[in-house]
């Protein structure tokens, strides 16, 4: 038997392993969530801010925000040097470069960066403040890629999307887009059809196959949503324990609140197991990561160390441990299964590491991004910077640069629903936690492109 609790137009994914789940769509809840957690958190930044009050970058002596400023490109290239002169991580080996040679303070702040930090950045401050902190964005929503089958088949689909109100599922396969067969849509039809002019409104028309269900049309129009970042949770339905699964996608603004209502929902079930999916989490707040930490290990573990962060050795007097935190509601774990991939990086990664010395952290899926860097916004002229500004490790000073490596090696398939255990990660976190041994490696390699929407 299988029981569902799900949002209108959700689907219910096929399950022949005998194995139900208790499944919550986040979406469900996200009108409460919003209400109770409307703006963001920390400092605003798009990358990894935390204790945005003791950074280098929000010291009054330094903060500047244009007022007074011709803001022009002259001006925002100048800034840009000096921030990373100043706070960026390796402002010591900084290039010296022309800055009368750019033409985009975009590209200025690429050319500055110095390796292994390929993420410092410079964006639009309004939009970005609105999807980190609002969740707030433009698209469809959904991830294609080729799967282990040869064939298109959406990777991912956005909580809360167009895409997902109209019923299409991760693992379901694209064949056609406005009656063109996927295979001979060319690239500027695809800009036509998915992508479009900035804050265009697109209706398209795409022809999907579900399993073994015949083509269906769905007649989908991109809209500005509210995404969100803790789209499934749930339990599986057992007979000797509760084992529980959680995706979330993203630390953001919004994501505090999404998690506690998951996490509640998780402590009233007494799950003793949880398989926790980053698999796609590119990081974002690491304050709501460590929230979440906090939650998992539980009141036994509080003021233990969950990460450590280094700034450069001009702002020194900033370095800071930061440390589990007594929450409201705990699932208190022994032990962690996270599911992991490539696309894994950043407040995901800290969290996985983090949590490792504490409890036993199981690492299912492929190897992790390796990203050790934390930034904080640094806002100028309707611009905002994300300049890598310290080193992060957990409270064993172990860094993830070069990535987590898995305990068990499962590659991602794209061709079931993620918490489906008929998905090759989420069915392997399983037999693991069933039989404490790793499946074989699958031998299949996803191409790198991919097409999003």
């Amino acid at each position: 038997m299988m029981r569902l609790i799900e949002s209108s137009g959700s689907r219910l994914a096929s399950n022949n392993s005998g194995v139900s789940l208790v499944r919550i769509v986040g979406t469900c809840l996200l009108s409460a969530v919003l209400t109770a957690c409307s703006g963001g958190s920390g400092g605003g930044s798009g990358g990894d801010d935390e204790a945005a009050d003791n950074s280098p970058a929000t010291n009054p002596s330094l903060v500047a925000n244009g007022a007074g400023s011709s803001c022009s490109v002259e001006e925002i290239n100048r800034w840009v040097n000096e921030r990373m002169r100043d706070t960026y991580i390796y402002y010591d080996q900084v290039p010296v470069l022309n800055l009368d040679e750019y033409d985009a303070p975009e590209q200025l702040v690429r050319d500055l960066r110095v390796f292994p930090d390929i993420y410092s950045s410079l964006v639009d401050q309004v939009s970005d403040e609105d999807v980190i902190a609002n969740s707030n964005v433009t698209r469809f929503g959904f991830w294609l890629q080729q799967a282990s089958d040869g064939r298109q088949h959406f990777a991912s689909i956005s909580g809360n999307s167009p895409m997902e109100r109209a019923g299409i599922q991760r693992g379901d396969e694209l064949l056609a887009i406005n009656s063109i067969p996927l295979a001979e849509v060319t690239d500027e039809q695809w800009l036509e059809f998915i992508v479009g002019e900035p804050g265009e409104e697109l209706t398209t028309i795409f022809t999907v196959r579900s399993g073994v269900s015949t083509e269906t049309d769905y007649i989908v129009t991109k809209t500005t949503y509210t995404e969100s970042t803790v789209p499934v949770f749930g339990t599986y339905e057992q007979t000797n324990n509760e084992v529980g699964y959680l995706q979330v996608t993203a630390f953001r603004g919004t994501t505090a609140a999404e998690i506690d209502n998951a996490v509640a929902f998780l402590a009233d079930a007494g799950i003793s197991e949880l398989i926790l999916d980053l698999r796609y989490n590119g990081g974002g707040f690491t304050a709501v990561a460590r929230q979440l930490a906090s939650q998992i290990a539980g009141p036994s573990f509080i003021s233990e160390v969950y990460s450590r962060r280094v700034f450069n050795d001009k702002y020194s007097q900033f370095d800071l441990d930061l440390f589990i935190e007594p929450q409201a509601t705990n699932l208190e774990l022994s032990r962690l299964v996270v599911l992991t991939t490539g696309s894994t990086a950043s407040a995901s990664e800290t969290l996985t590491n983090g949590l490792s010395p504490l409890i036993d952290v199981v690492v299912i899926g492929s190897r992790t991004e390796g990203k050790p860097f934390t930034s904080v916004a640094q806002d100028f002229c309707g611009k905002r910077l994300h300049a890598m500004s310290s080193l992060t490790t957990n409270g064993a000073n172990q860094s993830v640069l070069g990535g987590l490596i898995p305990t068990c090696e499962v590659v991602d398939d794209f061709l079931a629903p993620t918490d489906s255990i008929n998905d090759a990660l989420t069915g392997a976190a399983f037999n693991y936690i069933q039989t404490g041994f790793c499946p074989n490696v699958r031998s299949y390699q996803p191409p790198e492109s991919h097409r999003r929407g």
